[in-house]
């Protein structure tokens, strides 16, 4: 009757115990419920189980709330115990009485199941924003360490997500400059790379449709000798190239690499903030002197820059190396290992995809000979405090 329906998609359970096994493993669209059911495969059909098996609905989480519940029956309604259909009174589902020489109620069902056909395919095809803000890292400490505690260390909430049980996500709320109360989610699985980046991405964008989307954490500048980037400064990539994306080849009996590198941008809108927040000097030096370590804090002063990162799958300790990337990118600013990801997944995610985002890394390092850790806490910190004020003043929800 429904092309929508095949018949694989159409599961039936003669008992409740059958039925509990089946909403354990699946969500069903639409549960049809014979007020006349027997507990068990050998039991005698008793209307109190069908109360029971609703009530079991309502009482356990490892249950997968169908969404909507028919009941039906042979039996005229006023007929049906009293407590019986207060189950169904107090959770406004329905009961539907059918006879095999009646046609009324087959209307009915036709017309019940057409709405929910019709409701889910404009619900498929008009997803809204759920979460204002999501979060990823890739490490867990010091990056992800940071955002928690910029945000707040007690006020994020583990949450168990119903499809997704390999990842940890931790959510809070917050009130904006403005006085709105916002959702945001975190994320790191302490795996470092694009393709673990682009991969986590994809399920919390999936999962809980952000608004905005951003990756915070640690970088190298690509200026080895310093030069205009500094210990800490805060790098927003305008651009996220892919500097692994090439083809290797021989010549003269020698190993080449030869580069082809591929790149997504951010949204021009948020490079427009960041074009406005650049200029507020008295900002950067208050997240610079707020930071509350004592060792390792460079003594340079606190500077914003936007412009592209370069993506690599391995750790870069070799001014060589830095110099051959920007032979090919002359503006390269900054090099790191996740931001193309997240920016793959942004631009190729299921919809909505988010507004905006962008990759807020601060340096820890400049990817030479003398690269240390001795930052990497100070630059996770710079980056979160910076994306904490972004969220709280500049964002329109």
């Amino acid at each position: 009757m429904f092309e929508e329906i095949s018949i694989e998609e159409i599961d039936e359970a003669y008992s409740t115990n059958s039925g509990q096994q089946a909403i354990a493993k699946k969500q069903y669209d639409l549960v049809l419920l014979d007020l006349f059911i027997p507990s068990g495969k050998n039991d005698q059909p008793n209307p109190q189980n069908a109360a029971n098996f609703l009530e079991l609905l309502l009482e356990f989480d490892e249950v997968h709330m169908p969404t909507h519940i028919l009941g039906i029956t042979r039996m005229n309604l006023d007929e049906i115990p009293e407590n019986q259909k207060k189950v169904f009174d107090n959770n406004l589902w329905a009961l539907l009485k059918y006879a095999d020489n009646e046609r009324g109620w087959q209307e009915k069902l036709r017309l019940k199941v057409a709405y929910l056909i019709r409701s889910k395919k404009q619900l498929m095809s008009n997803p809204s924003y759920d979460y204002d803000v999501a979060i990823f890292n890739a490490l867990d400490n010091p990056e992800n360490k940071w955002v928690i505690n910029i945000f707040g260390k007690d006020n994020w909430k583990r949450i168990e997500h119903p499809i997704d049980k390999t990842c940890n996500y931790y959510v809070t709320q917050c009130v904006t400059s403005s006085g709105r109360t916002i959702r945001i989610v975190t994320c790191t699985i302490d795996i470092m790379g694009a393709s673990a980046a682009a991969t986590v991405v994809s399920k919390m964008i999936y999962n809980f449709r952000p608004k905005y989307l951003f990756i915070t954490g640690i970088a190298a500048a690509a200026n080895s000798d310093g030069g205009r980037i500094n210990i800490g400064d805060i790098m927003v990539a305008t651009e996220a190239i892919d500097k692994a994306n090439g083809k290797f080849s021989k010549e003269n009996g020698l190993l080449k690499f030869v580069p082809d590198p591929k790149s997504f941008h951010t949204d021009p809108a948020f490079l427009s903030i960041i074009d406005d927040v650049q200029k507020d000097k008295e900002l950067m030096y208050k997240i610079h002197s707020q930071y509350p370590l004592e060792d390792f804090a460079p003594r340079t002063d606190l500077n914003l820059h936007k412009g592209q990162n370069g993506t690599v799958p391995a750790v870069v300790a070799n001014v060589d190396v830095v110099n051959e990337m920007m032979f090919h990118n002359r503006y390269l600013q900054g090099i790191e290992m996740e931001a193309y990801g997240l920016y793959l997944a942004a631009c190729y995610s299921v919809e909505p995809r988010p507004k905006a985002f962008a990759s807020i890394k601060s340096v820890s390092d400049f990817a030479d000979e003398h690269k240390e850790n001795k930052y990497r806490d100070y630059a996770a910190y710079t980056s979160s405090a910076f994306l904490y004020y972004l969220i709280n003043n500049k964002l329109e929800y």
